[in-house]
């Protein structure tokens, strides 16, 4: 797998250059590899939320003003939303097209998480993927 990732960074970028953001859409399995690394070693294993309203999350109710403790581990790892959760594939990130699926968290069940949530620690500068990349 590493040496596939390896062969499309020479394919695209050469050996005379480094990575740059503008090859990002021409480097798909790559892309995919650090998706699935993210997937099974989530650099945050918890994202923290504090809710907004009122609301009711698998059935239980969440009063506004709380935090939330979400397991990127976990969801990362659950048979219910993932193919054989413990392998390592990248292929899973691949689309029928080529492209790469799970732009945007797509990938992420969070259907039941309604997005009454806000993050009570963040600010606007989270470094952008092309940065997971380098």
């Amino acid at each position: 797998m590493l040496m596939k990732a390896r062969d499309e960074i020479s394919s695209v970028v050469g050996r005379t250059r480094l990575v740059q953001e503008s090859d990002n859409p021409s480097l798909p399995y790559l892309q995919a590899f650090v998706k699935e690394t993210l997937r099974l070693h989530p650099t945050a294993p918890l994202i923290v939320r504090e809710s907004i309203q009122d609301c009711r999350v698998g059935g239980y109710h969440i009063p506004k003003k709380s935090r939330v403790f979400v397991s990127v581990w976990a969801i990362g790892r659950d048979p219910n939303s993932w193919e054989d959760p413990l392998e390592f594939k990248p292929e899973r990130f691949i689309g029928e097209s080529g492209g790469v699926r799970g732009q945007y968290f797509q990938l992420l069940p969070f259907e039941e998480l309604p997005w009454y949530f806000s993050c009570p620690t963040c600010d606007a500068n989270y470094p952008s993927f092309i940065d997971t990349l380098l």
